[in-house]
C-alpha cells in the first residue's frame, strides 16, 4: 500500500511500510501448555442486578478478552466484583479481563448511583471514593494523564480543561469521559558538516530557515504537545574544502523552547560524527530518556544518496560528514531505526530521511521493521525555505495518523514547489 502525491520536482512520497516475508510453515513438536477453552461463570450476589458479558458464551476459547458487565435494578448500582472465594477483584463496571482459567465471578449491587468512566490514557480519582454515591452527595472529582497524554478537556459529564471538578450525585448513573491528547517526541538530526553548512547556510540561510521552522513550531505548541529534539553538527574548521568558513553553530544535544536555538544547547558534544551509529544511538537515548510522548517521529537532515551507486563501499545514504569521511549506510539506518524503536517500545511512527534520492525500495526494504511510514524522495531536492513545516498538522490534532501525517508532508512540497514565488 502506497500514498503518494507527487511534488513536480521533489518527488516527496509517503509509504506505509507493509512489507513482510514468512518462512515456510512446519508443524510444531510442542503442545500448548494451556487447555484450548475455559469456562466463565456469572451470578449475581443479590436479586438487585443482573449480569452480562461479551462474548456471551460459557465456553470460551483460551485467551479471548472478556467485557462483563452489572446492570442494577432501579435505585441501585454494581458495586463490586468477587471471585468465588469472596475476593474482590474489581469495582469497573463494565469489567474487561482476558480469561486464561476457569472463572467464576460474582456481581454486588448496592444502593446508590455510580461515577463511571469511559476515558482511555487517564486516571480519575474520586474523593470520597465510590464507587457507590448517595443522592445529593458531592465529589471532588480529578483526572490525570497517562505517561505521553496531555488532558485537552471533559467531553461528558462535566466541561472545561480544569482537571479537578465537584460533582453532585443525582438519581441515575453519571458518566465522565474526556479527551486526552497523545505527546510526540521529535527527533531531528541535522548532519552540516559539509557544504550544507559553508555553501548553502554562507549563501542561502539554509539552517536558520530551518531552525526556526522548528522554533516557531514549538513556539505555537501551547497544548504542549511537542518535544523536539535536535542533534547539530555544523562544519569543522578541519575540513579544507570550506577553509576560511567557520560555522554559527555548536555541536550538540538541543531540545527546542520556541526561542533562540543557541539559548536551547543542552549538551556540548565536541565534534560529532554524524555517520557514526554510536553517536546517532547516543542521541536517541539521551532524547528518549527526557522525553515523555507516545508516539515519535525522527528525521535526518542531510545530502543523499540512493542505492544505485558504482561503489559499494557505504557511499549512499545519509548524514554524511566530510570531517569524518563517513556516512549512514542504508543498512545503519536500519540499525538506528531499530535501536530507536527498541527505545520506545515498539515502531516509530514516521521516520523521514530529508534528503536527496532516499525514496527507493532499498531503504524501505531496511526499515521495514522498524517504522510504520516513510517520507522520502526519489529525486534531487533542493529547498532554501521548506522543510518540518507539516509538524504543524500535529498541533491540530495530535491523534493524526502516521499515514495523514505523512501526506501532511507530500502536501506541504507539493504547495511549496508548485509555488513559482519559493525559492528552490
Amino acid at each position: 500500500m502506497k500514498l503518494m502525491k507527487l511534488a513536480p520536482y521533489a518527488a516527496l512520497a509517503a509509504v506505509t511500510l507493509l512489507f513482510s516475508c514468512a518462512n515456510p510453515t512446519s508443524p510444531s513438536a510442542d503442545k500448548p501448555s494451556h487447555p484450548s477453552t475455559c469456562t466463565l461463570t456469572l451470578t449475581s450476589g443479590d436479586v438487585n442486578g443482573t449480569v452480562s458479558s461479551l462474548p456471551g458464551d460459557t465456553t470460551i476459547p483460551y485467551g479471548t478478552e472478556i467485557t462483563v458487565t452489572g446492570t442494577g435494578n432501579a435505585g441501585y448500582s454494581l458495586a463490586s466484583w468477587q471471585d468465588d472465594s469472596g475476593n474482590e477483584i474489581s469495582t469497573d463496571n463494565p469489567y474487561t479481563f482476558t480469561i486464561t482459567s476457569n472463572t467464576s465471578l460474582v456481581a454486588n449491587f448496592a444502593a446508590g448511583y455510580r461515577i463511571d468512566t469511559n476515558v482511555e490514557h487517564a486516571q480519575i480519582t474520586c474523593d470520597p471514593v465510590g464507587p457507590v454515591y448517595q443522592e445529593n452527595d458531592v465529589v471532588e472529582v480529578t483526572i490525570t494523564a497517562d505517561p505521553g497524554y496531555v488532558f485537552n478537556q471533559w467531553t461528558t459529564g462535566l466541561a472545561g480543561t480544569a482537571a479537578t471538578q465537584e460533582v453532585t450525585i443525582g438519581t441515575s448513573l453519571y458518566e465522565l469521559d474526556a479527551q486526552l491528547d497523545p505527546r510526540w517526541r521529535i527527533l531531528v538530526h541535522i548532519a552540516a558538516d559539509n557544504n550544507i553548512d559553508y555553501d548553502f547556510e554562507d549563501t542561502y540561510g539554509i539552517l536558520t530557515n530551518y531552525i526556526e521552522t522548528l522554533e516557531g513550531i514549538k513556539a505555537a505548541d501551547t497544548g504542549d504537545l511537542l518535544d523536539i529534539y535536535v542533534l547539530m553538527d555544523g562544519y569543522a574548521a578541519s575540513d579544507p574544502a570550506g577553509a576560511g568558513y567557520t560555522t554559527g553553530f555548536t555541536d550538540g544535544y538541543y531540545k527546542l523552547s520556541g526561542g533562540s536555538f543557541a539559548g536551547d544547547l543542552v549538551k556540548t558534544t565536541g565534534e560529532i560524527n554524524s555517520g557514526s551509529v554510536a553517536v546517532t544511538e547516543s542521541f536517541m537515548k539521551w532524547a528518549v530518556g527526557d522525553s515523555t510522548a507516545a508516539r515519535t517521529f525522527y528525521s535526518v537532515f542531510n545530502h543523499g544518496g540512493g542505492f544505485d551507486d558504482a561503489s559499494k563501499a557505504a557511499t549512499y545514504g545519509i548524514a554524511f560528514d566530510d570531517s569524518a569521511d563517513d556516512a549512514l549506510s542504508h543498512y545503519e539506518l536500519a540499525q538506528v531505526t531499530a535501536y530507536l524503536k527498541t527505545l520506545i517500545g515498539g515502531n516509530i511512527d514516521v521516520f523521514y530521511p530529508y534528503a536527496c534520492l532516499m525514496g527507493g525500495i532499498e531503504l524501505a526494504w531496511e526499515v521495514r521493521n522498524n517504522a510504520d511510514v516513510l517520507i522520502a524522495s526519489e529525486e534531487v531536492f533542493p529547498a532554501e525555505e521548506w522543510s518540518w513545516e507539516a509538524l504543524s498538522s500535529i498541533l491540530a490534532d495530535s491523534s493524526i495518523s502516521s499515514v495523514d501525517l505523512g501526506g501532511a508532508f507530500c502536501d506541504s512540497a507539493y504547495d511549496y514547489f508548485s509555488d513559482s514565488t519559493s525559492s528552490h
